[in-house]
Parts: C-alpha cells; sequence; structure tokens
C-alpha cells in the first residue's frame, strides 16, 4: 500500500512538473525563434514527443493495472496531435492545442492527487 502511494506521489510531481516546464517552454524557445508560429510549432513537436514517450513507458510499466491503461492511451492521443501540428496538416489552432497538452498534466497530476489522497479499501473495511 505505501508503494502504490509513492508512485502515485511520484507520478504526480512528474506531471506537475511537466506542466511547468511546458509553460515556460514558448517563451524560452521564443527567445531564439522570434516567430510566434514557428515556435509553438516547436514546442508542439517536443510536448507531443514527450507524451508519446511518457505514454509508451507508463504502458510498459509492471505495476501499471488494467484500469489505468486509459490515461497513458489518452496520454499519447494528445502526443500525436502535437506532432500533427508540426506537419501541418490542417490544424490551425495550434495555441490552443498546445494548451490542451499542458492541462493535460494539470489534470492528470489532480487525478494523481485524488488517489493519493483518497483511504484505501483496507483503511476502510476496519
Amino acid at each position: 500500500m505505501v508503494a502504490e502511494k509513492n508512485r502515485f506521489f511520484t507520478g504526480m510531481a512528474v506531471h506537475t512538473m511537466f506542466a511547468v516546464f511546458f509553460c515556460f517552454l514558448p517563451s524560452i524557445v521564443n527567445i531564439f525563434i522570434q516567430d510566434l508560429e514557428t515556435t509553438l510549432r516547436i514546442t508542439c513537436t517536443i510536448l507531443g514527443t514527450q507524451l508519446l514517450l511518457h505514454g509508451a513507458i507508463v504502458i510498459c510499466l509492471p505495476t501499471t493495472k488494467n484500469l489505468f491503461y486509459i490515461f497513458p492511451i489518452v496520454g499519447s492521443s494528445f502526443g500525436v496531435l502535437q506532432l500533427f501540428s508540426f506537419t501541418d496538416w490542417g490544424l490551425q489552432r495550434i495555441f490552443e492545442l498546445y494548451l490542451a497538452g499542458v492541462i493535460f498534466h494539470v489534470l492528470q497530476a489532480g487525478a494523481l492527487f485524488l488517489l493519493l489522497t483518497l483511504p484505501s479499501r483496507d483503511a476502510t473495511d476496519g
């Protein structure tokens, strides 16, 4: 039970750090590249790659249970959408798409926080 809570806390911390990093990434990239659209395409590609890799790693972990496969699959789908923004296949709302990827990290951290704070069945069965 303690190991499970540690995994939830680690996941929550990782998603929070990624959310903060990706909030500042467009400003950092904009220092080197002045065009806003190019900056957003580059940051969308970085975010999409991170979401795909993170989802693949979580799916491959032996501790991921069947019910929790939905989270990395949703994250991977956000990653694919982010990568499509770099290819310019009809996606016109790059900023909103990037913002959706960052919000996914925030929501994922919130979901892990709820799983961390909910009492376990062992403690409530008494």
